[in-house]
């Protein structure tokens, strides 16, 4: 493109979410020059979370001031934040390239902290029906249903959690949930106070299989696993949190990154513990193939890529 600049970088950060952002506090500290790329909001999908209680030290809290913090902790030690998605990478030589709409950056290593995005689960109106119903941010979407009938598909943390938030718009939730009675995925504060909320009633055996309406969402057919039998349940919106798919499809094709970068036929990124891809690519956070998906363990996967980053960056120049 004839517009496009080309700038230089120590480190480029692609995703402002908690792992990105973290890298970005130990690169700039490390007197890298950093640059953090982001297509959305600055947070990632944590700002779309209402209420975190297991994040050391910050006790009760939302996604979005947790945020806030780490961006203003980043942007304290000089690292740069731009809004602008990634287009190509070119991973092949000791110059790695990162090439944005109007601008090619080029960087001594590249830290992946793309995160992931909503798994579409893919049932009958689903897609049809987002934005006219189907919800997957409950901060985003909630108070749209105030005094309604609301139904979450899901009975993880997640589910449980943004249904509590729900109730405070919605008249009642129906959490739908394939497991049996009185089993939840979720942990046990979460579901204590979810069986005790009035305004939640939990279908166990059940799952759903289709999503119906005209112009927007008038209900959802639930089909019981037990019995086969179909049930129509009127409401208005429907919340699916059943799971999250890689933020990898930037990736796929790109030079450099068919040649020894791992990942699984899902998209998960492996990686080492020093978080190293490849030499001078390393990924962060939720996007890599790991047993627990939390905003703690993002941290520490930004502090250890850009501690490995800064590392290989020093070998490099000797």
């Amino acid at each position: 493109m004839a517009n496009q600049t080309e700038e230089y970088f120590d480190l480029v950060i692609i995703g402002a979410g908690p792992a990105g952002l973290t890298a970005g506090i130990y690169g700039g500290r490390a007197l890298l020059k950093t640059v953090i790329l982001e297509k959305g909001s600055i947070g990632g999908r944590v700002t779309s979370t209402n209420e975190i209680v297991n994040y050391p030290s910050a006790g009760e809290t939302t996604g979005p001031a947790l945020m806030e913090k780490m961006e203003e902790h980043a942007r304290k030690f000089g690292v740069e934040i731009r809004n602008q998605g990634v287009r190509s990478v070119d991973f092949s030589g000791t110059d790695k390239i990162v090439t944005t709409r109007k601008v090619i950056y080029h960087a001594k290593a590249v830290i992946i902290a793309t995160g992931t995005r909503p798994k579409v689960v893919g049932f009958p109106g689903e897609t049809e029906f987002t934005g006219r119903g189907v919800s997957y941010c409950a901060t985003c979407d909630a108070e749209f249903y105030a005094g309604q009938e609301v139904v979450v598909i899901g009975c993880g943390d997640q589910a449980v959690e943004e249904s509590q938030f729900i109730t405070k718009f919605a008249d009642h939730v129906t959490i739908v949930s394939r497991r049996k009675d009185g089993d939840m995925s979720c942990n046990a504060i979460a579901k204590e106070r979810c069986m005790k909320n009035p305004k939640i009633t939990v279908r166990f055996n059940s799952q759903i299989v289709e999503v119906y309406g005209e112009e927007e969402v008038e209900g959802v057919v639930l089909e019981d696993t037990r019995t086969g039998e179909k049930e129509k349940v009127p409401c208005q919106g429907v919340f699916f949190f059943t799971g999250s798919d890689p933020e990898t499809e930037i990736l796929e094709g790109q030079v450099g990154f068919e040649e020894g970068i791992g990942k699984d036929e899902k998209g998960w990124l492996h990686t080492g513990d020093n978080m190293q891809l490849a030499p001078g690519v390393f990924a962060a956070g939720d996007v890599r193939s790991k047993y627990l998906r939390q905003i703690a363990t993002a941290v520490g996967d930004g502090a250890a890529a850009a501690t490995a980053a800064e590392r290989y960056i020093s070998e490099l120049e000797g």
